[in-house]
């Protein structure tokens, strides 16, 4: 996805995950995308193998509706779906191992706890942080 498209996008990021009760990935992206989300992050808490077609059939189904899926943590796991994005946590990845990983289009996301950190952040990884 183009950058210029992502800015004017990016509205609304749904988090899934297993252990939302009662509720499959799917069912629950599908939820999210209903009520207008324009980014699914899976945050894999509980991923294991036999999940990884379950994540490419929704990876694939969100960009087919134009919804970013990004991956939290599972560097490896977000380069095989061919995700849209990559969440830095706590995976102890360095953000050139991810770009060089994921490649120049991937948008790549970090929780910073101060407004300063934020913007070193994005003047870092431009044209969009999350």
């Amino acid at each position: 996805m183009r950058s210029e498209y992502l800015k004017t996008t990016l509205r609304f990021c749904c988090i899934i995950d297993e252990a939302a009760s009662g509720l499959s990935l799917t069912a629950q992206a599908e939820a999210a995308m209903r009520a207008g989300a324009t980014m699914i992050r899976y945050t894999g808490s509980g991923f294991s193998s036999e999940r990884w077609a379950e994540l490419r059939d929704l990876c694939r189904l969100c960009q087919s509706n134009r919804i970013v899926f990004s991956v939290r943590d599972h560097l490896l796991l977000a380069k095989s779906l061919e995700a849209d994005g990559f969440h830095l946590d706590q995976s102890g990845e360095h953000l050139e191992t991810v770009r060089k990983i994921l490649g120049p289009e991937t948008i790549i996301g970090k929780n910073c706890p101060f407004s300063q950190a934020m913007v070193a952040w994005w003047l870092e990884t431009a044209p969009c942080a999350i």
